[in-house]
């Protein structure tokens, strides 16, 4: 009896215990998905208290503050978060992605089903945020009223209101998303799957007129413009054979190409030496980019880590901009064009720290360091934010100061 009595009392604490854990675990919110206003005065991102998924705000000097009052552990992510140009509204994206059969995540079981949608709210109003439309990847107009967006592989435009009725941009073949506005927001670039291979194409929003850029048999991704709007990047894989399975042990090969966005004549300027696709492209949040200083950027793993490097528009100057043994995952450009930050565990195997290059190369600079891990960095206007976690606290938005080597923890502070 005694035994017994022993055996009940231990198997009680040790669930008292593990409950106790567990509620010291989920006790600490996990913040994620910053966002700035074009002018940095505001800032938005995600915090994740006890499965409760809301938004962040602040703005200028004032206090963080609740911008979404979602009170329900449900699951439903909160994702791309996206500023009016004029900073004043915001919107957002609530619900998971559907798998290949259509369906979403609804992990609380929810009797009315779940959907991703589209949410719109007004920075200074205290209503509830307007659901607009079902869909994803939003990208505003500059007149700040309207914006596109993908949905069923298909991309529409819609009105900036909770009444909109969104109509479909153009008819193509093919998954058509990915939109971007050209710099002077006249013309659409995307990319259309056509399952074993994929084009580039541009659609004009005057002449209401698609072309296609250097269309091929290839798989075709990650379009970006140049600077000016006459040129645009892309990489380039190889398109699948037929009955050809694919090998997810192995990498790809790819390339780098540059088309005149008139013509769409293209021209290769860098082939990966070794089958170093797939990770690089697939996982950083910037797969390819277009500086404003005219130099190149794009992920690789040809030097048996997955590194940044720059190159010039025409070919050649191939720099390393994150030398080292370690992995990049992210990264950011400065206003300027002439510099980066980014995220990797050079020099601290067991920890990623932020550092600052310039896109032409030379030596990486630590912009942190120490027993934390520092991630995803991001800019508001000059000032340099990037999310932290230590041993004894959650991934939270944090403020740098480049200067003095400080990081101070943006919710809650004075």
């Amino acid at each position: 009896m005694k035994q017994t009595c022993f055996v009940i009392l231990l198997l009680v604490a040790t669930n008292t215990i593990a409950q106790t854990n567990l509620e010291q675990f989920l006790s600490h919110p996990i913040e994620s998905g910053f966002a700035a206003s074009a002018d940095g005065k505001n800032l938005a991102w995600v915090i994740n208290d006890h499965g409760k998924r809301n938004i962040l705000v602040k703005t200028g000097s004032e206090l963080p503050r609740l911008l979404t009052d979602y009170q329900q552990d449900d699951g439903q992510e909160i994702s791309q978060l996206v500023f009016s140009p004029n900073g004043t509204k915001l919107l957002f994206v609530r619900g998971n992605g559907a798998n290949r059969n259509g369906q979403h995540a609804n992990p609380a079981s929810l009797p009315e089903g779940v959907e991703q949608s589209i949410y719109y709210k007004e920075l200074s109003s205290k209503s509830p945020p307007s659901k607009i439309t079902n869909g994803s990847s939003p990208v505003i107009f500059k007149d700040g009223i309207r914006f596109l967006f993908s949905k069923g592989g298909q991309i529409y435009e819609s009105p900036m209101d909770i009444n909109a009725v969104p109509k479909l941009l153009f008819s193509a073949r093919g998954s058509n998303g990915s939109p971007k506005f050209s710099p002077d927001a006249n013309e659409v670039l995307f990319t259309s799957d056509r399952g074993d291979h994929s084009f580039i194409g541009i659609y004009n929003l005057n002449r209401r007129a698609i072309r296609w850029i250097a269309p091929d048999v290839s798989l075709d991704e990650f379009p970006v413009w140049s600077p000016d709007g006459k040129q645009v990047a892309f990489i380039r894989k190889p398109g699948t054979k037929v009955d050809e399975l694919s090998d997810i042990t192995g990498g790809i090969k790819f390339s780098i190409w540059i088309a005149d966005a008139e013509t769409g004549k293209a021209v290769s300027i860098w082939k990966s030496p070794a089958d170093d696709g797939g990770f690089s492209q697939y996982y950083p949040n910037t797969p390819l980019a277009w500086t404003s200083t005219g130099r190149i950027l794009f992920f690789s793993e040809h030097t048996g880590w997955n590194h940044l490097f720059s190159i010039a528009p025409l070919g050649g100057d191939l720099k390393d901009l994150t030398p080292g043994n370690g992995e990049v995952e992210s990264y950011i450009v400065d206003a300027t064009g002439k510099f980066i930050y980014f995220d990797g565990n050079r020099e601290d195997i067991d920890r990623r720290h932020i550092w600052k290059m310039e896109v032409t190369g030379g030596n990486p600079v630590a912009v942190t360091s120490g027993e934390g891990i520092e991630m995803y960095p991001a800019l508001a206007g000059n000032v340099l934010y990037a999310f932290r976690s230590t041993t004894n606290s959650s991934k939270t938005l944090v403020r740098i100061d480049e200067t003095i080597k400080s990081m101070v923890p943006v919710y809650g502070q004075s």
